[in-house]
């Protein structure tokens, strides 16, 4: 961007040169027309300049960001022997993914991490009620009653598979 600003740059310094050149041989009222034509173009790009640079600025904040969310989402990623401890550090990961989402959006302008962090939180608490359902049911299999007949353990597991 900075490149194209400078090579443009150029292309302002010839309208500049050509419009002195042309002030110098017409009338006065034209030469003060030319005169603010050629200013005008200038404030133009220069305001072109600006909120290009400002832009490039949020991107690259932005890139900064998504690296940032990037590592950050790596420590989200589900193991099935977590304590529960662990849930709860990857739950603050999730937090902190909501929150870089959320700026990255800020700089950018656009709403574009939001359905996948909103889809890890749904995986995450999804696995884990997953493990609390196979905890809870190693637990009644443990007890007499749970060993007795083998059709009890199946529908126990069945009755775990069917809930949401």
């Amino acid at each position: 961007v900075r490149e194209t600003l400078e090579t443009r740059e150029t292309g302002l310094e010839e309208l500049r040169a050509s419009g002195r050149r042309l002030e110098e041989v017409v009338k006065e009222e034209v030469a003060i027309k030319l005169r603010a034509e050629v200013q005008a173009e200038e404030l133009a790009f220069r305001n072109t300049q600006a909120e290009l640079e400002q832009l490039v600025t949020k991107y690259d904040k932005a890139v900064s960001l998504w690296s940032t969310y990037n590592k950050a989402k790596e420590e989200v990623l589900l193991n099935q022997q977590l304590t529960p401890e662990e849930w709860e550090e990857k739950k603050e990961h999730l937090d902190e993914l909501a929150r870089l989402a959320a700026e990255i959006s800020h700089h950018v302008g656009v709403e574009v991490l939001r359905p996948e962090v909103d889809s890890l939180s749904k995986r995450l608490k999804e696995a884990q009620e997953a493990l609390q359902s196979i905890d809870k049911l190693q637990a009644s299999l443990s007890t007499p009653a749970g060993q007795q007949h083998p059709q009890i353990i199946l529908d126990a597991i069945q009755q775990s598979l069917k809930k949401p």
